[in-house]
C-alpha cells in the first residue's frame, strides 16, 4: 500500500514537474508577443505626437513597427548562428527607415532622421569605454 502511495506520489511530481517547466516557455513566447505589439504601439504614439501625424500616417507606422516586428519574430524561430541572426536583424531593421520616408512628409522625416542620430548618439557615448594598455615590447 505505501509503494503504490509513494508511486502514485512520483508519477504526480513528475508529470507536474513536465507541465511546469512547459509553462514559462509559453508565458514568455506571449510575452514577447504582447511586448512586441505593445512596443509597436508606443513607438507609433510617440511618433504620432512628436510629429504630428495625420491618423493614416499613425496608422502606416503603427502597420510598419507591427511587420518588422513580425520579421524580427520569423528570423529569430528560423535556425541559425548568432552572427547571422545579428545580420538578419540588422538587415530588418534598416528597413525602417525606407518605409518610413514613403509614409512621412519630408520634413516630418528630416525631423525623425535627427532625433534617430541623436539617440544613436547618446546611446553610444553612454557606454563605457574600454582601453587596451599597450604591450610593452
Amino acid at each position: 500500500m505505501k509503494k503504490s502511495i509513494v508511486l502514485v506520489s512520483l508519477l504526480i511530481c513528475t508529470v507536474f514537474a513536465k507541465v511546469s517547466a512547459q509553462l514559462p516557455v509559453k508565458a514568455t513566447n506571449i510575452a514577447v508577443l504582447n511586448t512586441d505589439s505593445l512596443l509597436s504601439k508606443k513607438i507609433a504614439n510617440k511618433m504620432a505626437d512628436s510629429l504630428k501625424l495625420s491618423k493614416s500616417q499613425k496608422a502606416n507606422v503603427l502597420a510598419i513597427n507591427q511587420h518588422l516586428s513580425d520579421m524580427k519574430a520569423r528570423a529569430r524561430k528560423e535556425a541559425m548562428g548568432r552572427a547571422t541572426l545579428g545580420k538578419r536583424l540588422q538587415q530588418i531593421e534598416g528597413m525602417r527607415d525606407t518605409l518610413y520616408k514613403d509614409v512621412l512628409e519630408p520634413a516630418q522625416f528630416e525631423i525623425y532622421r535627427k532625433a534617430k542620430r541623436m539617440l544613436i548618439n547618446n546611446t553610444r557615448t553612454d557606454m563605457p569605454i574600454i582601453s587596451v594598455p599597450p604591450t610593452k615590447k
